[in-house]
C-alpha cells in the first residue's frame, strides 16, 4: 500500500477535481445545504440536493437538531466544503471545522462570507490540519460531530482517543459514517468498467476498518442512538436506477422499504447513525 501522506494528497486531490466541475453547474449541497441547487438531467444521487435530501436528509437533521441540544461549542471533523459547520452556526452555535484540503476550506471560507442568513448567526472558524496531528485542549468541546469522514482513518482508535480528551465531561459525539459493503463495492467496480459512468478514484484505505468502527465508537462512548442505513438491495437499485430523474417520485417509497430492512436487522446498511455520550 503506498504510504499515508501519499494517499492523503490523492483524496484531495480527487475533491478538487470533482468540485472544480460540480461548480460548473451550480451549488452542490455539501458546500450549502439550504442553497443547493445544480442543473442538469440525471444527476447521480449523491450529488442532486433534492435526490439527497429525499434519501439522507433525515439523517443530517436529526445530526443538527442533536447537535443543537447538546451544548454550544461544536468541533466538525473533516468538515470539507464546510455545509454542516455552516448550518450549526445558523443556530447560534460557535463551530471550528477541520480539514486537511486547503482547496476546500477555501470553499467553506468563501459560502461563509457569502452567507445570507446572517440573523443570529453564531461563529464559525475554519482550520487546515491533518486529524492525526492537530490537538487542542482537554475539554475544548460540547459536542464533536462528523459526516462521512472518519472512515478514510485507519487509526480511528487514536482519533477517538483525542476527541474524547476534547470534549467536556459527558461530551456529545454524533457520527454519520460508512462502514462499506464488500459485495457492494465489487458490484460497482464491475458496473463503472461496464458502463464507464460515474466512475470515481477508490482510495486504497476507503472503508478500512469496516464495522469495526461501531466497536471503537462504544468502547469510549455510552450509544444513545444507533442505526444503519442504505442496505444493499436499496443501494444498489440507487446505483442501477434511481439517479434517473423519472424515478425521483418513487423514492420516498424506496426510503422507507429501506428504513424497514434496517432497522428490522434483515439487513445492515453500508452507513450508520451513531450519538454517544462520553464515558
Amino acid at each position: 500500500m503506498k504510504d499515508y501522506r501519499h494517499l492523503v494528497q490523492e483524496e484531495i486531490n480527487e475533491w478538487k477535481k470533482i468540485e472544480t466541475e460540480i461548480f460548473k453547474n451550480g451549488i452542490p449541497w455539501w458546500v450549502d445545504l439550504r442553497r443547493a441547487k445544480l442543473t442538469g438531467k440525471n444527476i447521480f444521487w449523491r450529488n442532486d440536493p433534492e435526490k439527497e435530501r429525499i434519501i439522507r436528509g433525515e439523517e443530517k437533521e436529526l445530526l443538527i437538531s442533536l447537535a443543537t441540544q447538546s451544548g454550544k461549542r461544536i468541533l466538525d471533523l473533516g468538515c470539507g466544503s464546510g455545509w454542516l459547520s455552516l448550518e450549526l452556526g445558523r443556530r447560534r452555535l460557535e463551530v471550528v471545522g477541520v480539514d486537511m484540503s486547503k482547496d476546500r476550506l477555501a470553499i467553506a471560507r468563501r459560502f461563509l462570507k457569502e452567507n445570507p442568513y446572517k440573523k443570529n448567526f453564531g461563529k464559525v472558524k475554519y482550520v487546515a490540519g491533518d486529524l492525526n496531528k492537530i490537538n487542542f485542549p482537554k475539554n475544548s468541546f460540547d459536542v464533536i460531530v462528523t459526516w462521512d469522514t472518519l472512515h478514510h482513518f485507519p487509526n480511528f482508535d487514536e482519533i477517538l482517543i483525542k476527541g474524547k480528551q476534547w470534549l467536556v465531561p459527558g461530551g456529545t459525539f454524533i457520527v454519520f459514517d460508512h462502514v462499506g459493503n464488500r459485495l457492494l463495492k465489487l458490484s460497482r467496480k464491475i458496473l463503472e468498467i461496464l458502463s464507464k459512468k460515474h466512475r470515481s478514484k477508490i482510495i486504497s484505505y476507503e472503508d478500512v476498518l469496516g464495522r469495526k468502527m461501531i466497536i471503537l465508537l462504544e468502547k469510549y462512548f455510552r450509544p444513545k442512538i444507533f442505526k444503519t442505513r442504505l442496505a444493499f438491495p436499496i443501494s444498489a437499485l440507487l446505483y442501477l436506477l434511481l439517479s434517473r430523474d423519472v424515478f425521483l417520485p418513487i423514492l420516498p417509497f424506496v426510503v422507507k422499504i429501506d428504513k424497514l430492512l434496517c432497522d428490522s436487522h434483515l439487513f445492515y446498511g453500508e452507513y450508520f447513525f451513531f450519538y454517544g455520550k462520553k464515558k
